[in-house]
C-alpha cells in the first residue's frame, strides 16, 4: 500500500505497535519478516493471527443465528482498553470494542492511494 512505510515508522515513534491479522500465521509471518526483517518494528511477540480471533454469534431473532466475520478482542493484549487503538479496515474486527476501533480506507489497488497519508495528519 502507497505510504505504509512512512505511515509505520511514524507510528512506531509514538505508539508500540502490534499486528493483529485475520490472516494465517505462515502468510502474516512472510509478508512482515519481508517489512521488518530486523523484527524492531514487528517482533514474533507482537503478532497476533487468525487463530487469536473470535468468532461472533449474535442472536438476529429469537430463533435465528448468526456467524460474523472474526473479530479481534483487544483484552488479549493485556491492557486497559483506554489504552489501544485498533485500526482496521472492518467495522466487523471492532466488533468487540467498537469505541476503540480506528475504521482506515480500505485499500483498492490504487498506486496513488493517500489514505494512510490523511490518517497521519
Amino acid at each position: 500500500r502507497p505510504h505504509l512505510v512512512e505511515f509505520i515508522a511514524t507510528v512506531a515513534e509514538h505508539f508500540d505497535i502490534a499486528i493483529f491479522s485475520t490472516g494465517e500465521q505462515d502468510y502474516v509471518d512472510a509478508l512482515l519478516d519481508v517489512m521488518d526483517p530486523s523484527g524492531q518494528v514487528f517482533p514474533k511477540s507482537r503478532r497476533y493471527y487468525r487463530q487469536h480471533c473470535t468468532k461472533v454469534v449474535c442472536h438476529t431473532a429469537p430463533d435465528e443465528v448468526a456467524t460474523l466475520p472474526l473479530a479481534k478482542d483487544l483484552r488479549l493484549f493485556g491492557l486497559p482498553l483506554s489504552e489501544v487503538i485498533l485500526a482496521d479496515d472492518t467495522t466487523h474486527s471492532g466488533a468487540l470494542q467498537p469505541r476503540n476501533l480506528l475504521l482506515i480506507p480500505t485499500w483498492t489497488g490504487d498506486p496513488t492511494d493517500t489514505g494512510l497519508l490523511k490518517l497521519m495528519e
